[in-house]
């Protein structure tokens, strides 16, 4: 009998022109895998509580819950409601709390040898200090904001008025701010190494020629690039410890080695496409494995 899943997009990724390939890949893999996949939007979903019972809406319309969901969005509440009904989650609501935060997941990394660049953070961004900043880190130096993807809120600070102006920009936000060492000799350039449960399916140089940094969204290229053993090692332990079961894990190249930058519980797969990993095909044999030692409550 043929578990049920879903898998749930923003919206906008049924606006692609590549949606219908993208939905024929996922039905292909599924079927190799006895599955069945529904592919739901997170805007029409619904959870309601009546007399101490849940239940999901799709649309407006009640619908039966699955056997597991794979989250290509981010809902903690839906993914919270799904838990507590017992369906198989990934990533799981905790792990992609943790991960989301970048703050937070610098914060429990430092507690087993993850090597990372020298992070601070002020418990009000008011009191952020440019001169103890600089004196600490050293210039340039990063600003973070703690929740953020594909580059967007991450700033080189080269001087007290980039460093006043992204403070006043968090505050008007309402952003929750962190610094970072800038790796020099990462200058435009990263690694990011694709995870499934245990398994790396692949890492890949980025590269960009016009930003220090090196998200292929702001315009950087990819390579397939070898890791050592040592290296893996270090991405799995990331893994393990900030819980996920699929993720991006983006490594910099620092003077004696690598050094972890950030980790995505639902990352960008536009690289892995330009290889020979089939991602859901690795994705459906993982979740095929998960369900069959699952017990039933």
């Amino acid at each position: 009998m043929k578990a049920n899943g879903w898998i749930i997009n923003k919206r906008k990724v049924a606006e692609r022109p590549t949606f219908p390939h993208y939905q024929k890949w996922i039905a292909e893999e599924a079927e190799k895998h006895q599955l069945r996949i529904d592919i739901l939007f997170i805007e029409e979903i619904s959870i309601q509580y009546s007399n101490g019972k849940g239940d999901v809406f799709v649309n407006g319309e009640r619908v039966t819950l699955p056997d597991f969901v794979l989250f290509r969005a981010y809902d903690f509440h839906l993914v919270r409601f799904l838990e507590a009904e017992n369906i198989l989650a990934l990533n799981t609501a905790e792990s992609q709390e943790l991960s989301l935060n970048k703050w937070r997941t610098h914060q429990t990394l430092s507690q087993y040898q993850i090597p990372q660049p020298l992070c601070m953070y002020y418990c009000s961004v008011d009191h952020s200090n440019f001169e103890q900043l600089k004196q600490s880190l050293g210039l340039p130096f990063i600003a973070k904001e703690s929740s953020g993807a594909q580059g967007k809120e991450v700033y080189l600070i080269e001087n007290e008025t980039d460093f006043l102006s992204i403070r006043e920009l968090a505050k008007i936000n309402g952003r929750e701010l962190f610094f970072q060492e800038f790796i020099k000799s990462s200058y435009g350039r990263d690694v990011r190494v694709y995870v499934v449960g245990d398994k790396i399916l692949g890492s890949f140089l980025r590269t960009s020629d016009i930003d220090f940094r090196s998200n292929i969204s702001l315009g950087a290229t990819a390579t397939q690039f070898d890791l050592d053993d040592q290296t893996k090692d270090m991405v799995l332990r990331v893994t393990r410890t900030i819980g996920v079961s699929i993720a991006g894990v983006d490594l910099l190249f620092g003077e004696k080695g690598f050094i972890f930058n950030e980790i995505n519980a639902n990352p960008a797969i536009s690289s892995l496409l330009k290889s020979d990993v089939n991602f859901y095909g690795e994705i459906f044999q993982f979740i095929t494995s998960k369900l069959s030692v699952r017990q039933p409550q």
